[in-house]
């Protein structure tokens, strides 16, 4: 079942207009910015629980380690992050799409991701025993990567969304293997933007051209419905939706303009039926492209973080940004303060003094993480 609602722009009878904030306009903000791994150590995509305090990553040799992460500082434990070896025979980030992630299940994360089996790509979950770690094919259904997992902290039946290749498909099942369905078809080995579950139920959203303009889809695995939420000639990628604390419904953040070369990031809610932007946001002016947007809730508020661009290649200048994602909040700031390096990936966690961003920074050596605090609760 198909259903389109399209995005306005928005009704002067609302009481939440649009609003603008813009990041060359934004007070100087300083940040507590360190390395959280011993120096030299190099890690490429690692994942974070946010709940367990744990890391997971794949190695270039391909090696699945999960490690610990301390929840006053964010530094590794052990320093290299390297707590237990999992599996091997792991794709890492950058072969096949992303490497391992995380999913939330009623014991708390298992770690999704694709391995090699010696004749094709197959799904896995590692998951924590009383002696350690265990691991398991999800459906032992060969060539489907790039998987990603529901982000419903306890919850009783967690989803995966991945790339099956032979299939040519983008498509969710259950993470116990039970099948799901297609969520896209056609997509040439790559979709345009990987789909991304809300955080706080099982819904996903994703963008797909309608008419060859890139829209937000959503679509509710339990019921099968299907929207599409906006209708822009702009066009829209990267969306992520989230059920926000102040309002008690969903809203979702899209950046606007070609999926090459975002320009603005806007967050929509939904009026009278109909999903309308509330608050735009944009980076600053020697940095137009609005990258990694990812949503956070964090003392009962709505957070998001952006990575600003000068070009949507990896290794262009960049910085990061975290704001409040609704219009009654004020705050846009910058956070990262490496002394050198180019800042990407950001993640959201809590620490005991607040929401932080673990981000990966890629100097001349390589690439290594770093925790920024934001200064938000």
């Amino acid at each position: 079942m198909l259903i389109v609602l399209g995005a306005c722009t928005p009704d002067p009878a609302d009481p939440a207009r649009i609003r603008e904030r813009f990041a060359d306009e934004a007070a100087p903000f300083e940040a507590d910015d360190h390395a959280v791994a011993a120096p030299g150590v190099l890690l490429a995509d690692p994942e974070f629980d946010p709940f367990a305090h744990e890391l997971a990553f794949a190695t270039r040799n391909h090696e699945l380690w999960v490690g610990g992460w301390d929840p006053v500082t964010g530094v590794l434990d052990p320093p290299d992050g390297r707590g237990t070896l999992v599996d091997t025979n792991v794709v890492p980030f950058g072969v096949l799409l992303n490497g391992p992630e995380w999913a939330q299940g009623p014991d708390g994360g298992e770690v999704v991701y694709a391995r090699w089996n010696g004749e094709a790509y197959v799904l896995m979950r590692a998951w924590r025993t009383s002696g350690g770690w265990a691991t398991g094919p999800v459906d032992g259904i060969p060539v489907r990567v790039g998987s990603i997992g529901s982000q419903e902290r306890g919850d009783p039946d967690p989803r995966i969304v991945f790339l099956d290749l032979a299939a040519d498909a983008v498509s969710w099942s259950h993470l116990d293997g039970r099948p799901g369905g297609v969520l896209e078809s056609g997509v040439d080995g790559v979709p345009l933007r990987t789909p991304r579950f809300t955080l706080g139920d099982h819904t996903l959203t994703w963008a797909a051209p309608v008419d060859g303009v890139p829209q937000v889809h959503h679509f509710d695995p339990d019921t099968g419905a299907l929207e599409v939420l906006t209708d822009g000639p702009e066009g829209v990628s990267s969306p992520w939706m989230w059920v926000a604390p102040e309002y008690g419904e969903r809203l979702f953040l899209a950046t606007r303009g070609p999926v090459e070369a975002p320009v603005a990031l806007d967050v929509y809610r939904r009026f009278h039926g109909r999903w309308t932007v509330i608050l735009t946001l944009w980076p600053p002016a020697d940095l137009p492209f609005v990258l990694s947007p990812e949503p956070w809730i964090s003392g009962g508020r709505s957070l998001l973080v952006f990575q600003a661009s000068a070009d949507d290649g990896l290794g262009a200048a960049s910085q990061l940004w975290v704001a409040s994602a609704t219009p009654e909040g004020g705050e846009l700031r910058r956070v990262d303060a490496a002394p050198d390096g180019v800042p990407s990936d950001p993640e959201w966690v809590d620490l005991a003094g607040g929401a932080a961003v673990f981000y990966s920074n890629q100097t001349a050596a390589g690439v290594s993480p770093r925790l920024t605090t934001t200064g938000l609760p």
